[in-house]
């Protein structure tokens, strides 16, 4: 156990997709955070409806698990592929040659993908957690002068749990490497790690057992209970467990509350052949953060690698000088609540995709102002170009929007100084029903964008 405190700068925060919403996949990657991070589930707790005759305070009642999930990292070509996909939910791939690719991200709620995240977060070595079906709303890149862009994405998760990711006995013969994974609370966490053993591959079946070491052969045998991993549509997911010995829960699950613990097997039952009878499998309940496999250092942009043009809506584009910024890329999230848990069982996009943006420039013109008055669309690119990577093309991040509507452009006279104006954007659709917003990736890291719809 540690003996010190959690530091800001200890702070390890790696992200990977899930196989499905709310099941984590291997390939977990490592990020140099920008602080602030927040991803802790909070457990809410409502007051008790009844009264007390003496006027005292009655046991409050368990109520939601929720918690936003946000974080920050360098907006760079290389490392915000997969949020642009996510966001946006359709995506394409360019092989350009000499290991230079595009990726082109257009939003989309008809034949998109549906990515989820899981998260791991360790503050220093006080204390460890997972959170899984994560989804961002909402990525805010603010732009200021000469200073490291940075950009922040904001979201939620459904489940989570303090339990380690799962670690194979020396003695195991199976090649299975997909999990099995653990959410929930243990009721006893004292008692030790989760252990399963596997009994039976077709159906799936297995054995829990909790321990402070792993349990021997005559521990399992007296264990009577075997349970059967949950299958849906043809893929391993959580199922609520017992102690195999004592057939009681080990999770919480009393009168008033329920966290129960649950174990999941990914994959299909082709996945789950790999197990082998007699495999024994621990989650930890005190564990390290592993070793994570990071993107490579991919530099960072500033206003000096930031480019503005605009012109009329179908027509030509010139360049424009902006001193600072803001840009925000988004889709509403709703949770649905769903029943017999206190965590929410799904994260939908609601409402409309939305690209806004604000600007902030001496008021040197009225192109702006008279665009807001006429209600006239103007044609927008932005972009942040960085070095050469190989023949002759260019690391670069740019966003093509052809209906910008301008919300509002404010020139208040406030002091002596320059007039400011603050020009507000906004990307919508054209008459032909084009994408309001594509944002154009260049870079050389190879990447796959997942199946699309």
């Amino acid at each position: 156990m540690s003996t010190g405190v959690a530091t800001g700068s200890a702070t390890s925060f790696a992200l990977g997709l899930e196989r499905r919403e709310g099941v984590p996949r291997p390939g977990l990657i490592g990020y140099g955070p920008v602080l602030p991070v927040a991803a802790e589930l909070v457990a809410a707790t409502g007051q008790s409806a009844q009264i007390n005759r003496s006027g005292y305070g009655r046991k409050g009642v368990p109520g939601a698990i929720t918690g936003p999930v946000s974080w920050g990292h360098p907006l760079t070509a290389a490392h915000q592929l997969e949020f642009f996909e996510h966001i946006m939910g359709r995506s394409s791939k360019v092989d350009l040659g000499s290991g230079v690719f595009r990726y082109t991200f257009t939003p989309s709620l008809v034949g998109c993908v549906d990515t989820s995240f899981w998260v791991l977060v360790a503050k220093g070595e006080v204390e460890l957690f997972l959170r899984t079906g994560v989804k961002f709303a909402q990525m805010a890149v603010p732009i200021a002068n000469n200073a490291e862009t940075v950009a922040t994405l904001t979201g939620d998760g459904l489940h989570g749990a303090k339990l380690g990711m799962a670690s194979p006995s020396a003695g195991n013969t199976g090649t299975y490497t997909l999990g099995p994974w653990g959410r929930g609370t243990l009721s006893s966490p004292e008692s030790g790690s989760i252990w399963i053993r596997i009994e039976n591959l077709a159906p799936l079946r297995y054995k829990v057992l909790q321990a402070s070491a792993e349990p021997n052969a005559a521990a399992w045998t007296g264990a009577t209970l075997v349970q059967e991993a949950r299958i849906v549509e043809g893929e391993g997911y959580f199922s609520h467990v017992l102690d195999s010995q004592t057939l009681e829960d080990l999770g919480i699950f009393d009168s008033c509350n329920k966290d129960p613990l649950e174990i999941a097997f990914p994959g299909a039952p082709a996945d789950h052949a790999a197990l082998a009878v007699g495999d024994v499998f621990e989650l930890p309940i005190s564990w390290s953060a592993p070793a994570l496999a990071e993107l490579p250092e991919a530099g960072c942009y500033t206003t000096a690698h930031w480019i503005t043009e605009f012109g009329p809506e179908g027509g030509p584009l010139a360049p424009m000088d902006f001193d600072s910024g803001n840009w925000t890329l988004g889709w509403p999230l709703a949770a649905s609540p769903g029943n017999a848990s206190r965590y929410r069982s799904n994260l939908y996009k609601t409402g409309e995709f939305s690209s806004a943006t604000t600007l902030v420039r001496p008021h040197r013109d009225n192109f702006f102002a008279d665009a807001a008055q006429a209600q006239r669309h103007l044609n927008r690119r932005m972009a942040w170009e960085g070095q050469i990577l190989a023949d002759g093309f260019r690391e670069s991040i740019e966003i093509l929007e052809p209906s910008v509507e301008v919300t509002s452009s404010a020139r208040p006279v406030a002091n002596s100084e320059i007039n400011q104006e603050t020009i507000v954007l906004n990307a919508k659709t054209n008459t032909d029903g084009d994408p309001p917003t594509t944002v154009n990736v260049q870079t050389d890291r190879d990447w796959n964008p997942s199946p699309q719809g």
